[in-house]
């Protein structure tokens, strides 16, 4: 008798642009931009405010599958990955406790 089923995602991190750059944030050598700091970082250099940008996000950078795939070629190092959620237990539904095989 099935007491439980879980559900996950899982998602694979491939750095492939297939012709659309492919945005991985904004990073620096010590940490990547929070997604309120990048839509502040985005905006700011939208609008052309580089005083903003240099005093308040000095040293990041928009990093893309592209650049990745270059730096992963000159340092023979980083690779692929996949990350899979947090597993979702529900009870099965009172018709679908018994599975025959």
């Amino acid at each position: 008798m099935v007491e439980s089923v879980g559900y996950y995602l899982k998602d694979t991190y491939d750095f492939i642009d297939n012709g659309y750059p492919e945005p991985l944030g904004i990073w620096s050598k010590d940490r990547t931009l929070s997604k309120a700091e990048s839509s502040v970082y985005l905006s700011s250099y939208l609008s052309g405010f580089w005083g903003l940008l240099f005093r308040k996000f000095s040293g990041f950078v928009p990093v893309f599958n592209e650049y990745f795939r270059k730096w992963q070629k000159k340092h023979n190092s980083g690779g692929d990955y996949i990350v899979f959620s947090d597993v979702y237990w529900t009870e099965p539904l009172p018709n679908k406790k018994v599975i025959k095989l």
